[in-house]
């Protein structure tokens, strides 16, 4: 009997891949004990959050290969993300679907079919999201028993980043195991399988902490900070004094050091001087162990009345 149900959902996923030969097909399957039955409804929102995210993330790899993406998505990102849709779920365990058009290839039935033929930038997506998941996931099987997380700084031009990471956390959080594939439009023919691979719930923290660690590395620009001085520094003759705030970053209470000159440098001494707290905003940096905001604007004491 459970061949039999094997059997009908594989055919039932090809049916389902054949109306959908404009685009290509991601395709998130939950499994686990309880996955038949249905999901809690909280999960199937961060579901589709998650699918769209690791697009998302696979779209600004194509572009610039980067730790982590945390401002604005570039134009052309934003207009490949409205252009998804979701697709049907199907049977078996519990599936979502996420469609990603793709325009046709010219070169199909013609004298230059057998000729290479650039990809689109759609096509570059999904591509990179596969090779992005199979990096991943060679990462996660090392880093299990080395704990060794240089393996996924290593990644970064596959396409492992942040946001890949802290999708793929989301995911596993829901099961024991996950299963993502990739199926491709018949209207843009592609001389690759359908791309598969599983990833277990035991990942989830190895792949919360690897977000974490590459969400650091990655300048986070347009940063507001609120905190108290603690500290000023400025060697005789200089123009420039180094600054130490106290403040809240990623939700714990942090050292932060600002390096400002004249007007600017100025406008933190008479804060320091009233004890008032401060707010500016700059270019979030960690260096080694310590937090930096380059480029301050913006600085203004905080006054309670």
């Amino acid at each position: 009997m459970k061949k039999v149900y094997i059997l009908l959902n594989l055919e039932l996923e090809i049916i389902s891949a054949l109306k959908k030969s404009e685009a290509d097909v991601v395709r998130l399957r939950i499994i686990g004990n309880n996955a038949t039955e249905g999901i809690p409804a909280i999960y199937g929102v961060d579901a589709i959050k998650s699918i769209f995210e690791l697009t998302n993330a696979a779209a600004c790899s194509v572009l610039d290969p980067r730790s982590a993406y945390l401002g604005k998505k570039p134009e052309q990102v934003t207009h490949y993300v409205s252009k998804l849709r979701l697709g049907h779920t199907e049977r078996g365990s519990f599936i979502f679907t996420l469609l990603s058009p793709v325009s046709p290839s010219l070169l199909k039935n013609s004298a230059l079919e057998n000729f290479p033929e650039d990809e689109p930038f759609e096509r570059n997506v999904t591509l990179k999201l596969c090779e992005a998941l199979e990096a991943t996931h060679k990462a996660l099987t090392i880093c299990e028993t080395s704990q060794d997380f240089e393996v996924f700084s290593s990644g970064i031009a596959n396409g492992i980043n942040a946001n890949i990471c802290q999708a793929l956390s989301n995911l596993t959080k829901m099961s024991e195991k996950i299963e993502l594939s990739v199926t491709w439009a018949n209207s843009r023919p592609i001389n690759k399988p359908i791309y598969r691979q599983y990833f277990y719930g035991r990942w989830s923290g190895i792949l919360e902490e690897a977000a974490k660690r590459f969400s650091i590395q990655e300048p986070r620009p347009d940063e507001k900070i609120f905190g108290l001085i603690v500290k000023l520094h400025r060697e005789p003759n200089q123009t420039e004094g180094k600054v130490t705030v106290k403040t809240q970053i990623d939700g714990k209470l942090s050292s932060l050091i600002i390096r400002a000159e004249n007007d600017d440098y100025s406008k933190f001494v008479a804060a320091h001087d009233k004890k008032a707290p401060i707010v500016c905003q700059g270019t979030l940096i960690k260096k080694a162990k310590q937090w930096e905001l380059l480029l301050p604007i913006n600085i203004q004491e905080v006054t309670y009345e």
